[in-house]
């Protein structure tokens, strides 16, 4: 009787003590969800930026007050028609903004383009024109409460499709 009380408790233990285990992998540590983000954000880069198109950028979407908010600025892109194809992950949509501005001028003070809500795990694509001696402002910005949410973005040619690879 006694070994069936043992036994007992050890199973007990033992289902606690994985419980907790199971628990700490789910939520990973800090230094985990860090290298994730940048190890998604390496994948994302190479199948996303498209290699004849301009420039590309992101990274994580950083909180302030009731926004969480990322983005890049092409300087001097070429005049053109171009694609903003945009992914994220870790948000439940996000709020991507193209504007366009003068070269050497900010670029709040730019005119949107294009805009799109994006869904996490899908791409948006908002078509633009640049007109010549200008510079691209993509913003990404979300309420979503999420700690690591990111996002990437690309300025690309017209109809360009991401190539996901069957290894991955």
């Amino acid at each position: 009787m006694q070994t069936t009380a043992g036994s007992r408790r050890l199973a007990v233990v033992a289902a606690l003590v994985l419980g907790v285990l199971a628990l700490t992998a789910c939520s990973g540590t800090d230094g985990d969800r860090q290298r994730s983000a940048q190890a998604w954000l390496d994948r994302t880069a190479d199948t996303v930026a498209d290699p004849d198109g301009w420039d590309s950028g992101g990274g994580q979407l950083l909180r302030s007050g009731d926004v969480a908010e990322g983005g890049f600025i092409s300087d001097s892109t070429p005049a053109g028609h171009y694609d903003v194809v945009a992914v994220c992950r870790d948000a439940g949509a996000v709020r991507v903004t193209v504007r366009v501005f003068p070269e050497g001028r900010d670029g709040e003070d730019g005119v949107v383009a294009g805009r799109a809500a994006l869904r996490c795990g899908r791409t948006a694509r908002i078509p633009v024109t640049v007109p010549a001696r200008s510079g691209v402002w993509i913003q990404a910005r979300t309420s979503d409460r999420s700690e690591y949410a990111l996002w990437y973005g690309t300025i690309a040619t017209p109809g360009w499709t991401p190539q996901v690879s069957e290894a991955r």
